[in-house]
């Protein structure tokens, strides 16, 4: 993640606005003068723990596993095939670097 500058925004002139507009919408309470915030910072994951079943396969669950990992979880990685679950972990672990668990169990 880069540094980037927050700035606020300006207030918004809702002296134009009819008045009813303004009280059925609470345009007076939208709060416009909060900081910026770039679409990766929200969607970091980063410092959070995901917990995926059925991942160590080559389906939706290993799929789950490898986005969320991209956003820098750790993954717990739950399969009922332990050598697929190891396998899995050690691939995600090392292509986007984060803390993985393989745990064998049937959900």
């Amino acid at each position: 993640m880069t540094d980037r500058p927050r700035t606020s925004y300006t207030p918004m002139d809702l002296s134009r606005v009819d008045p009813a507009v303004v009280e059925t919408f609470g345009l007076d309470r939208i709060p416009l003068d909060r900081p910026r915030t770039a679409t990766a910072d929200l969607l970091s994951l980063a410092g959070k723990v995901a917990l995926v079943t059925g991942a160590g396969g080559d389906g939706l669950g290993n799929a789950i596993s490898h986005r969320l990992a991209e956003q820098g979880a750790a993954v717990a990685l739950l399969d009922v095939n332990a050598d697929a679950g190891v396998a899995a972990a050690e691939d995600i672990a090392q292509r986007w670097d984060v803390r993985t668990l393989p745990v064998t169990a049937n959900v």
